[in-house]
Parts: structure tokens; sequence; C-alpha cells
């Protein structure tokens, strides 16, 4: 009896170990959309480590011997292989010795290494679906924590939209009464994010219509009692559920976000009918009240009109509009018209110039940003951070082999899921195929004009639903025991260690300085009330604490630059101080751009603080025409180049001087006015040669 006791011991341990590694799945997938759908470095890092942590905990079960579990489905080492491989190919990126120019073939390796780290979450997440879904009950817990998550975030995004409130979250900024935005800062990404919970919430709905039905009576009386039994039973609760979804949907105005959930729940309807006589009927039911009940009648109520107008508003070609206004990031004139289908579509094609300049390989994860201004044309000074198209932003950034990659999972998953809906399947696993199928037709269109998937709370997501579609066991294949083997372990050890140990840095570097690196960009753009010395010196050690966590992170020390060029403004009247922190200023940024040397905006900074400091002319000019090359349009590059341009206009070279005078004469008559406007402070004037 006691070694009985003994024996089972291991085996309890194993469960509960299991156990917990499911639970921290569920917990992750509900948590990730909150810190701003974790799109920052600490949020980031922190889902990191919560993924990670439950992958050792499901390897912890393994090796200490679950007992019995199942076979994979043919096939599931294709997407689990090319989602590791994906990660890999990243870290290669980072590797020197490996490309022809033998360093590493990142511009940006602290991105790439970001990248990195977002690239094994993925993975991560991926193998912690496969190892903790064991059976159908939880690939039914998994859908319904799916659609928990989302009704938590549409719920939380109605009330927020009805409050018009302005506020700060995570330090950001929110306006809200515009477009709904949840706890997201763009109003197109909870749409991503309630697409994808919509795909969970339908899969896991039809799962139970299918489960749910007995034997069927004919005639009127037997519709009646089946209609009044589904009124009273659970089911209409979680059919309500997904009427609160659609809301949030339709409350963020996205055109591409509305468009595409339609359009997806017709082809859905049309895929499930065609392979199923079970789920035929349930699904153009529930696909018809959608569209009927959710979009038309209920729509109409919270917005559905404001929707409609913004299509009928987007024109194909582009309507002119003002010009950006010079030496205010980001404003401009007021468009009559919503953005045209043209210009949501030039960034995505001027990219494919940087895909065609390293098509194997790409320029680095994570590294768009910095490359796309010097092949921006002009008429576009708005800071671009992605391609707004993941399939041209994932090629640029890690060449056609991880677009390879990234396009495998999906192709393959697809197969799956269509292989998972005929009659004689499980309820549930022909939920979780329809789930999938209707995440991979919304994230695979919307995809085309947005980066849903750069967004970590929505890739996981989507990844998670991938992932369920090869965990959920096969009915083609018995249970047998089995227990891991160590080899397996050591290399998800030797992960899960960098994983731990570069989140937590990453997470306590963000964090450290958050609050502090927002309030240096509002004193260098002047917003708000000006710097105490007192303030400054927190600011100043805050960001110093980060730079000691990550001294490699080049967005450290730009910002401690930026902190010094604030205090050598404060200070400007004293020369001996002023001189003292512009020289400060320009120790930081010239270490952030020896370690991305793509940056123009840092660039600018460097050569406006070197020349308030009193260096040499021919540093002030180097550290200007590499500014002006990387970023010639950009408009938070141009007033500083301006600025550096007429401070010393009788000592600067012919080239800034040539430069700044064209920039008056093609300007229109508002930013021609915005320059003179500086000019006149260093007392010059420019004199238009010929009518605008």
């Amino acid at each position: 009896m006691a070694d009985a006791v003994q024996a089972g011991e291991p085996k309890l341990w194993a469960n509960r170990l299991g156990t917990a590694a499911f639970a921290v799945l569920l917990a992750a997938l509900i948590w990730a959309p909150w810190p701003l759908g974790s799109n920052r470095p600490w949020s980031v890092a922190v889902l990191g480590v919560l993924v990670w942590l439950g992958v050792a905990l499901a390897v912890a079960a393994r090796l200490a011997g679950a007992g019995t579990v199942r076979r994979l489905p043919l096939g599931w080492a294709i997407p689990a292989g090319a989602a590791f491989a994906f990660a890999g190919w990243v870290a290669l990126q980072l590797a020197p010795g490996w490309w022809p120019a033998g360093g590493p073939a990142s511009s940006d390796p602290f991105s790439t290494q970001r990248y990195l780290y977002t690239a094994l979450l993925y993975a991560g997440a991926w193998a912690l679906v496969l190892l903790t879904v064991t059976s159908r009950e939880r690939a039914g817990v998994l859908l319904a924590a799916g659609l928990l998550a989302g009704v938590l975030q549409a719920t939380a995004a109605v009330v927020l939209y009805s409050t018009d409130a302005s506020y700060t979250l995570w330090f950001t900024d929110f306006e809200q009464g515009g477009r709904a935005t949840g706890t997201f800062p763009n109003p197109d990404h909870l749409a991503g994010y309630m697409e994808l919970t919509l795909a969970a919430g339908l899969g896991w709905l039809l799962a139970q219509f299918v489960a749910g039905n007995g034997a069927q009576g004919a005639g009127w009386r037997s519709s009646a009692v089946r209609a009044i039994g589904f009124f009273l039973s659970p089911k209409m609760l979680m059919r309500l559920t997904l009427v609160i979804l659609v809301i949030a949907l339709v409350m963020t105005h996205s055109r591409m976000g509305n468009g595409v959930f339609l359009l997806s729940l017709f082809l859905l309807a049309a895929i499930v009918a065609a392979r199923s006589q079970r789920l035929r009927r349930p699904a153009l039911w529930l696909v018809a009240s959608m569209a009927l009940v959710d979009v038309l009648i209920i729509g109409q109520l919270v917005g559905l009109e404001r929707v409609i107008q913004r299509i009928s508003n987007t024109s194909v070609k582009t309507v002119p509009a003002g010009e950006a206004v010079f030496g205010q990031t980001g404003a401009a004139a007021p468009q009559p018209r919503e953005e045209s289908l043209q210009q949501r579509l030039e960034m995505p094609v001027l990219s494919l110039q940087l895909v065609a300049q390293r098509p194997v390989f790409g320029h680095g994860g994570g590294t768009f940003y910095t490359l796309i201004p010097p092949i921006k044309p002009p008429g576009k000074p708005e800071y671009w951070d992605h391609a707004h198209n993941d399939y041209v932003q994932v090629a640029s950034d890690t060449g056609l082999v991880g677009l390879a990659f990234w396009l495998t999972i999906g192709l393959a998953t697809a197969w799956r899921a269509w292989r998972m809906l005929p009659d004689g399947q499980g309820s549930l696993t022909r939920g979780v195929g329809v789930a999938a199928l209707m995440a991979l037709m919304c994230m695979g269109l919307h995809s085309l004009v947005d980066f849903n998937l750069h967004i970590p709370a929505n890739a996981l997501t989507f990844t998670v639903l991938l992932a369920a579609v090869w965990a959920v066991p096969d009915t083609s294949w018995e249970p047998r025991s089995t227990r891991m083997r160590w080899p397996w372990a050591v290399p998800a050890a030797l992960v899960c260690a960098w994983v731990l140990v570069q989140g937590q840095e990453m997470a306590r570097a963000d964090w450290a300085s958050a609050a502090a690196r927002r309030q240096v960009v509002q004193w260098v753009g002047a917003i708000g009330p000006a710097a105490t010395p007192e303030q400054w010196e927190v600011a100043r050690a805050a960001i110093q604490k980060s730079i000691d966590l990550q001294p490699d992170s080049p967005e450290w020390q730009e910002r401690l630059g930026d902190a010094y060029t604030v205090a050598g403004q404060m200070n400007w009247a004293d020369e001996a101080l002023r001189v003292k922190h512009f020289s400060s200023a320009s120790t930081h940024y010239e270490k952030a751009t020896a370690l991305r040397p793509s940056e123009p905006g840092t660039w600018a900074m460097l050569a406006a603080a070197r020349q308030a400091a009193g260096a040499p002319l021919e540093a002030v000019h180097a550290a200007w025409v590499r500014a002006q090359a990387l970023g010639p349009h950009e408009a938070h590059v141009q007033p500083v180049l301006m600025h550096v341009a007429l401070a010393d206009w009788d000592n600067a070279s012919p080239a800034m001087q040539q430069w700044a005078t064209d920039l008056f004469e093609r300007s229109s008559a508002s930013t021609r006015n915005a320059i003179n406007a500086m000019a006149k402070g260093y007392g010059l004037l420019f004199t238009p040669s010929a009518a605008p």
C-alpha cells in the first residue's frame, strides 16, 4: 500500500505542475491586452516571463511523468518548427561572422534583441499550448478564456468610450469619446483584438450548439420547444457576450476591422456549411443573427453609421491635404476626407524598397522605423514606426526567409483546421477549427493595411488560437503513456533562462524611467510647465538608473542626452553651466548614435548639442549632414536642423545654407511663416525669390 502511494506521488505532482502551467497560459491570455496591448518594453517583458514560466512548469510536469497523454496530430512539427525557426533566424541576425560583411546582419542590434525576445514569446506560447492543452475539455476552457478576455476588454472599452474622459494610463495619454480604444492606444488594434476574441467566441459557441443537439423532433411545437430551451439555456448568455464584442468593434469605427469581420463571417459560414452537415444549420443561424441583429440593429444604435460614413468618405485616390506645420511633429491641416486607399498603401509599397535591398536576410528584426526615413518622399513628414502591412514589415525585418517561416505557420494551420470541420470529429475539435479559421481570415486580411500582428496582445491571442488546432486531441490516435526525454528539456531550460534574465532586465529598465522619459519629452517639446531643478534631477536619476540596468540601450542614452539638453536650456545664461550640460548631452547622443547609427533624430540633436557646447564646426557639420541624409523629410528632424543652421548662419556650411534656403522656397505660406518666425530669433529673415 505504501509503495502504491509513493508511486502515485510523482504523478500527482506532475498533474499539479501541468495544471499550474495551463493556469499561467490562461492568465497571460487574459492579462495581455490591459497594459496598452503589452506594446511597451516592460509589459512585453512581463508577458514573456509569464509564458516561459508556464513552459518551465509544463516541461517539469512532463519530466516528472504526467502519465497518459496523446499523440499530436500529423504534421504538428511543421508549424511548431517554423515558430522556433523564425526565432532562431532572428537570433542569427545578431551573430557576427555568419554574414557576408562579417558583422551581425542587423543594422540595430538592440532593437533586434528585443524582437528576438518577442519571437521567443510567441514560440513559447505555441509550445505551452501544445504541452498543456491535453484534452478537449481544456481546449474548450482555452476558447472560453479567449472569449472572457474579449468581454472584459470590450466592457472596459464601452465604459471608457462613454465617459469622454482624458487621462493618463501606463504613462500614455488617452482621449476618449472619438473612437473606442479600451486599453489599446490605437482603436484599430482594439478592433483587431475584438476580431480575435470574436473568433474564439464563435468557435466555442458553435461547439456548444453541436454538443447540445439531441433528438430533433418534427413540427412547429418541437421547434418552439427547442427555441424556448435555447433562450433559457447558458448558450443564450454566451450568445449575448458576442453582442458585447460586436458593440465594442463597431465603436472603434475601424473601417478595415468592421469590414474584415463581416467578410470573414460570411466566408466562415460558407466554409462550415460546405464541410459539415451538422454544423451547417447552427453556423448559418449564428452568422445570420450576428449580421442582422448584432451588426445592423444593435450596431446602428452604437455608431454603425460612423463606420459607414468613414467608408463612404474613403476615396481610391489621394485627396490633396494641407502641409504639416513646421516644427510641430505630426501636426497637419485637417483633411476633408478619410485617408484614401492610395494613402493607406503608400507605406507598404514604399517599404518594398527595403525588402529589395536585402531580400534574403532582411535588415534585422525591429529595424524598420530607423530605415524608412531616408527613402520617404517629400510630403511625408510623419513618424512611421510600422509599414502598416505585417507581411511587408516581416519581409523587411527578417527577409523572405523569415516571411516563409511566418506563412508556413498560417498555411499549415489552415490546412489542419479545414480537416477538423467534417462530421465525425468532436464538437470541441470542430469549435477549435472554426476559431482558428476565423482568426486566420480576419488577421490575414487586416494585416494587408495594418500591423495588428506586431502588437503583442493581438499576436499572442492569434498564436494561441492557431496552436490550439494542433494541440486538441485527434480522434484517429489513442492515448499513450509517455514522458518527455531529457535532451528536449535542455534547450528549453536554456531559452527559459535567457528569457527570464532578459525579461526582468527589460521590465526593470523600462519601468524605472518611464515617467521620467515622458516628462523629458514634454520639456524638450515645450509642452506644459518648464522643469524645476528638483524635477530635472529626479528625471535624470531615473534615466541613469535605466542606463545602469541596460547600458547598451540607445533609447536610454538618447533620452539622458535630452535631459541634459533641457538642463543646458535652463542654464543658458550661465556659459559654464551651459557648456557643461550640452557637453554631457553630446556624450550621451554620441553613445546613442554608436549603438543605433541609423536614427536621424539623434544625429540632429547631437549637432545641436555640439553647437551649443562650442564644439568645432567640423563636428557640428558632420552630425548635421548625417541627420539630413537619414531623415531629409522628417517633421521631428527638420526644425532641429533649421535651428542649427540659423544659430550660426555666417559659419554654416554652404550645404546647410542651401538646404535651409531650398526648404523655405518650396514650402507653403504657413511653413514659410513658421521658418521666418524661427529665423527672427536669430536676427535673420528669408525672402522668397518667387511666389509660392
